[in-house]
């Protein structure tokens, strides 16, 4: 996860917003992490396959904004959302 979290994020974003790029994809990740026990708690007195049928519905998001993300950085200057620039 940290591989990856911080290997492509400084990749993808341009110079003048990657600090910014960088410490909100650690924030979420972080979010993320404390959320995701208590959340599963929750659906797992519930019903005991509500855990992994939420946890496919969110894997299958993420993957599809994995998919939406620029793939040709190298091109562009690792500018991959160069109008985001100001």
């Amino acid at each position: 996860m940290w591989a990856i979290l911080y290997g492509i994020t400084p990749d993808i974003f341009p110079p003048n917003i990657r600090g910014t790029a960088c410490g909100t994809a650690s924030a979420l990740s972080r979010i993320g992490g404390m959320i995701a026990p208590i959340l599963g708690g929750h659906l797992l007195a519930r019903d005991s396959s509500l855990p992994m049928y939420t946890s496919a519905a969110i894997l299958t998001v993420a993957a599809a904004c994995v998919l939406l993300l620029p793939t040709d950085t190298e091109s562009n200057g690792g500018d991959g959302y160069q109008h985001l620039s100001h």
